[in-house]
């Protein structure tokens, strides 16, 4: 469905934002890319769309069914947005236009996508909106954003994102700002999309344990780590993602790694960028580890790497 070649981006003379990253979205999966602020996750989304400004650069290929999105022209894309792959931003339903109904915002996909008369765009809405555990959809249709609390926002949010039917689902931090008890609902709402492929990002691991086939880790522009769900919380294979895991409140909030450091254009040519933060670096550790296949998962760290690489 989706195929991530080698892409990374970079924004003018800045370091690169997304460094070679591949990633690979099958039929019928919830992948779900989890890394701190900063790391890339939310710019690999908008590279997807073609929304990045213009002063990114972007390189690699990202195949959406077999097409390279980043050959596609604008007028190719505005056909390919919305009505085959759908994006939901990220805040509690904020991505929403105050000044329109929710059953306008719903409906307008399904009238220019599908070609939907007005009246069955509002009823599909209303049913949608039902189908997210919203009661009386008719009326909350008649709604403004601002009559609807946070976690129903983003439910309407998540519904408007597939109204269209869209073959790929893109989501953004769909959890943040929301409590414990809104989560759960976002969670529901993700549960229902059934077998619909979705690409998610997020830094809630609880959210990404919940709905996720495959996990993605992302750490300071690359891709460090990719295994089913299942394996990656039970034994993650990278530090920063076995660090990640500890800090947990559940895991003993073992959060004694500290930050980031600012990353500058050299440091990806000498070595790993973990680096400064790992307790099990080696002098190996000096030189940018390559992505190595790991039993059946995939992960950028020389302690999983042949002594020869």
């Amino acid at each position: 469905m989706l195929k991530i070649e080698k892409v990374s981006i970079r924004f003018g003379d800045n370091p690169e934002a997304v460094s070679d990253t591949s990633i690979e979205l099958l039929q019928g999966h919830k992948m779900v890319v989890i890394g701190e602020t900063g790391s890339g996750k939310s710019v690999l989304l908008l590279a997807i769309l073609k929304m990045l400004p213009r002063s990114a650069v972007v390189s690699g290929e990202i195949l959406f069914d077999g097409k390279d999105l980043l050959k596609c022209g604008s007028e190719e894309m505005t056909h390919i947005r919305g009505a085959r792959i759908s994006y939901i931003p990220q805040g509690s339903g904020n991505g929403m236009n105050p000044l329109y109904t929710v059953g306008h915002q719903l409906s307008e996909s399904m009238m220019k996508h599908k070609k939907m008369k007005p009246k069955a765009a509002l009823e599909k809405s209303a049913a949608l909106l039902e189908q997210f555990g919203l009661a009386d959809g008719r009326k909350l249709c008649r709604a403004y954003p601002f009559m609807l609390s946070g976690g129903m926002r983003q439910r309407a949010l998540i519904a408007m994102g597939i109204a269209a039917d869209a073959e790929l689902v893109l989501a953004d931090e769909p959890t943040k700002g929301l409590d414990r008890h809104r989560i759960e609902m976002v969670v529901d709402a993700f549960r229902n999309l059934d077998d619909r492929p979705i690409l998610c990002v997020t830094h809630d691991l609880r959210f990404a344990k919940a709905i996720a086939s495959k996990i993605v880790v992302m750490y300071a522009s690359q891709q460090i780590e990719c295994a089913d769900s299942e394996a990656f919380f039970s034994r993650p294979l990278h530090p920063y993602a076995q660090a990640m895991l500890a800090a947990l409140p559940e895991n003993g909030l073992q959060a004694n790694m500290g930050f980031a450091p600012p990353r500058r254009d050299e440091d990806a040519q000498k070595g790993c960028h973990f680096y400064d933060r790992c307790a099990d670096k080696t002098e190996r550790c000096r030189r940018a580890p390559p992505m190595v296949q790991y039993g059946d998962r995939k992960v950028r760290c020389w302690k999983y790497a042949d002594e020869d690489e």
